[in-house]
């Protein structure tokens, strides 16, 4: 059975302090809101991912595993990119470990200490290999078919 990840209050309360400075457009790290249907009640959840750019493409990855977001993308696709005002729609395409794995290495050299402990001990100078053994357990999504969404 799959580790349930238990959100400490302050880790609640940092996301939704760093999902209020996203909509006011500060993007500390490249952070964006993801917005994204609820795979059971349908309604919009928010949640700040990172956004990764490496050879030209934008990813991003959940580095807590198979939480919420990343069920409801899987069963979606389509999501909205959300910073300050201005409004995205992507479609998300998730890569294998293989493809994934050289994704998580460019994660693993940006990302804060909080998030690099998630990754087994791994860092960005370990070998690609073990990165990819790694990897299903940190899924990403390659950014693709963006258009920008007018808001009213």
């Amino acid at each position: 059975m799959a580790e349930k990840l238990e959100w400490s209050g302050w880790f609640k309360a940092a996301n939704r302090m760093m999902g209020g400075l996203v909509k006011m457009g500060f993007t500390p790290n490249h952070t964006v809101l993801l917005i994204v249907p609820g795979r059971k009640s349908g309604v919009l959840r928010s949640t700040p991912v990172s956004l990764l750019e490496l050879d030209g493409q934008r990813y991003v990855n959940a580095p807590y595993g198979v939480v919420d977001w990343v069920r409801n993308v899987r069963l979606t696709k389509t999501v909205q990119l959300r910073v300050g005002r201005r409004m995205e729609q992507a479609v998300f395409e998730e890569l294998s470990a293989r493809d994934g794995a050289p994704v998580l290495r460019q994660a693993l050299r940006v990302a804060p200490k909080l998030v690099r402990q998630r990754f087994g001990g791994l860092t960005a100078d370990s070998p690609l290999e073990d990165i990819e053994r790694e990897a299903p357990k940190h899924p990403v999504f390659r950014v693709s078919s963006v258009q920008a969404v007018t808001q009213s």
